[in-house]
């Protein structure tokens, strides 16, 4: 389960200081679906960075199955990631000269992973497998972004 608690996040100093999260409170249970939703700007890639770890809010807590996250310190925080935390972003950042089993490979070492090659094949890339990123769609190079996470 997620809790977030009063949390707050902005950016800027001084004058130009402009306040993307507020007080933002929200429970997601274990198999929980959600959306979130909100025009360009109006601080969802900020509310996922400060849920994931990837930033700290300005204040407020965000708890990850009771333990607060942002309690931990730097190291704790990235072994919570690695061990809780996938991500897939907008861009793939897919690197150009590995192919799409070194791709993958390169998540699943980070997490201990040894069968990545079935989360290849789960995401439809089995016969792709020896590919590089320019010989996929934008489509199968999402999936390799996704069978990473």
């Amino acid at each position: 389960m997620i809790k977030v608690k009063d949390v707050i996040k902005s950016y800027g100093n001084g004058e130009s200081r402009f306040q993307v999260l507020q007080n933002i409170n929200l429970e997601m249970k274990d198999r929980d679906f959600v959306v979130i939703l909100g025009a360009s700007g109006s601080g969802k890639s900020t509310f996922l960075n400060v849920i994931s770890g990837l930033e700290r809010p300005d204040s407020g807590k965000v708890f990850y199955d009771g333990t607060d996250i942002t309690a931990l310190s730097d190291n704790e925080l990235t072994s919570f990631r690695k061990e809780n935390v996938g991500f897939i972003f907008r861009q793939y950042y897919l690197l150009p000269t590995m192919s799409v089993d070194k791709n993958v490979k390169m998540g699943a070492d980070l997490a201990g992973n040894k069968d990545y090659k079935t989360v290849i094949k789960a995401v439809g890339l089995g016969e792709k497998i020896h590919k590089y990123p320019s010989e996929l769609s934008g489509g199968e190079q999402q999936r390799v972004s996704v069978a990473r996470a």
